[in-house]
């Protein structure tokens, strides 16, 4: 691979780079290894973690441009059609009534716990809430400053249906 010809990497640094870190983190459990367990745990997190961030950044970067180049209604429209590819089958799949809404409820809150953030759920006669304290995604690429500066993401500045009515609201 070098220049001299020289491996970067062992066969066996190869293999162990290789497994899954779930795969490592069962056996340090297996063995009763809690420490070791709870380190792989922090790398495993910190993993999903980056590889979420990647895909949040290339969402909103897509997004930002598709609002920059086509406009609002363009990038709800792609928006809307985009979700309409995997939601709709999903809730096709749903049993209706209370069961139903359960199961979509259930769904959607171990979906945002893909976002890795904290959630807030609770229940009144009028609704469920849920919240993640911050986004997994907007929030916290608004707490990054993500949407200031010459590279700013997009903001959907008039009020629209994707924003729920509201101003100055970003993608």
């Amino acid at each position: 691979m070098g220049e001299t010809g020289e491996r970067l990497f062992t066969e066996a640094e190869m293999a162990e780079m290789g497994r899954r870190t779930i795969d490592r983190l069962n056996e340090a459990l297996d063995a009763g290894d809690v420490p070791r367990a709870k380190e792989i745990a922090r790398r495993m997190h910190s993993e999903f973690l980056a590889m979420h961030d990647l895909y949040r950044d290339k969402a909103a970067a897509l997004q930002s441009f598709i609002g920059r180049r086509f406009g609002d209604d363009v990038l709800e429209e792609a928006l809307t059609d985009s979700a309409r590819s995997w939601w709709l089958p999903i809730l096709a799949r749903m049993p209706k009534g209370k069961e139903g809404l359960r199961q979509r409820i259930k769904m959607y809150v171990a979906g945002l716990r893909g976002h890795l953030q904290p959630l807030h759920i609770e229940e009144d006669d009028t609704c469920v809430r849920v919240q993640m304290r911050p986004c997994g995604s907007g929030g916290r690429l608004v707490l990054e400053g993500k949407y200031e500066g010459p590279d700013a993401l997009y903001v959907i500045r008039n009020p629209h249906r994707t924003t729920y009515g509201r101003p100055d609201f970003p993608v």
